[in-house]
Parts: structure tokens; C-alpha cells; sequence
């Protein structure tokens, strides 16, 4: 199971739409909660399912504006899986 804070810190550090620093340091917890949600849901969670959990959750909250590469996305898939070991 992975959890809010260790996500979060992950996905604040890669900051995929680079607004971190302009708006608000929260600006991504509405994503990285369901993000969460989605994988512990999962069975059998590898950085591949990861991936394309958040493809999916960044891709419907920005309406077709995320265009982040699946092989980033693994990478952050296997860093946020990685802050668990």
C-alpha cells in the first residue's frame, strides 16, 4: 500500500505541470488523493499499473492537457514505490 505523504512528496518534487512554485503548495493533492485511492485498490501494484494510474487521474483532472511520456510516468511510478522500501 503506498501512502498520501510519500506520494505526495514525489509528485510535488516532479511538479508535471511546474506550478508548485506560482500557486499553491496543495496544488496536486486532489490528484495524488486519488492517485492513493486508486492503488491500494490494486492487488498486485507495480510501477507499471502505477503509471498509468497517474496518467489517467492527471490526464481527466487536466482535460486532455497532461501530455507527460509513459516512460516519465514510470519513473515517477517506481520512485513513489521505491519511498516505501
Amino acid at each position: 500500500m503506498i501512502n498520501f505523504a510519500a506520494t505526495k512528496k514525489v509528485i510535488d518534487l516532479w511538479d508535471p505541470f511546474g506550478l508548485i512554485d506560482f500557486i499553491t503548495p496543495n496544488e496536486y493533492d486532489r490528484e495524488i488523493k486519488r492517485i492513493v485511492e486508486k492503488a491500494n485498490k490494486t492487488n498486485a501494484l507495480t510501477s507499471e499499473i502505477l503509471a498509468n494510474i497517474i496518467i489517467d487521474v492527471f490526464t481527466k483532472s487536466f482535460s486532455g492537457l497532461f501530455e507527460k511520456h509513459e516512460a516519465e510516468c514510470l519513473e515517477i511510478a517506481r520512485k513513489v514505490l521505491e519511498s516505501y522500501k
